[in-house]
């Protein structure tokens, strides 16, 4: 009911946490990228972390290009794990190519490895094959074997003119997961000179 999105938005700012959660869930709930700019307010400076991970979710469930940079901003800066992981769900849902480089970064470098698989996951869903050989590193030499597994499947949704090399030593990986995913992966991109260089 898009009559309700005026109050909702107004209940975003309750002194009660979960109220604001259940007003944001809301919101994310609507068709409406009105309220972006309301959520990116959230997501920047709500005290509770529970807040802000909404916040993410919602922008990423209204799929609101606009709040990339917001969301970016998070990703690379929020000290609560999972509101980081939040923000990479989104900026994949979002699928905006300028999220690409906080998400390698992310991908690349953040502490918790749940943060590290849903940016690589997100930057499958982007499908910007100009970070495929960025990806397969992570694909080979990641330490946890879930975020190796999802970056060989990225570098498959990426389909990139060239495999990266990387994937080969990812068929040779200690996990299964890993090895069947960078098998599927090469499959997508179908370059049979991969295993000459």
């Amino acid at each position: 009911n898009g009559r309700a999105l005026s109050p909702l938005l107004d209940v975003i700012g309750d002194k009660t946490e979960m109220v604001r959660e259940a007003a944001i869930v809301a919101v994310g709930r609507m068709d409406s990228t009105r309220s972006a700019s309301t959520l990116i307010k959230v997501l920047r400076s709500d005290d509770s972390p529970a807040v802000r991970r909404v916040a993410a979710w919602a922008l990423g469930q209204l799929e609101a290009r606009d709040a990339v940079d917001g969301l970016g901003t998070a990703l690379a800066q929020d000290n609560d794990s999972k509101v980081r992981e939040m923000a990479a769900w989104a900026l994949g849902s979002i699928e905006s190519k300028s999220a690409v480089s906080v998400l390698l970064n992310a991908a690349r470098k953040d502490s918790d490895d749940r943060v590290r698989e849903l940016s690589v996951w997100a930057l499958g869903q982007i499908e910007d094959g100009s970070v495929a050989d960025a990806v397969g590193d992570i694909a080979a030499h990641d330490s946890n074997p879930r975020v190796r597994g999802t970056a060989a499947w990225a570098i498959g949704q990426m389909n990139p003119a060239r495999a990266p090399h990387s994937l080969i030593t990812a068929l040779r990986d200690a996990d299964d997961d890993v090895r069947l995913k960078a098998a599927w992966a090469l499959s997508q991109i179908g370059d049979a000179d991969v295993a000459k260089d």
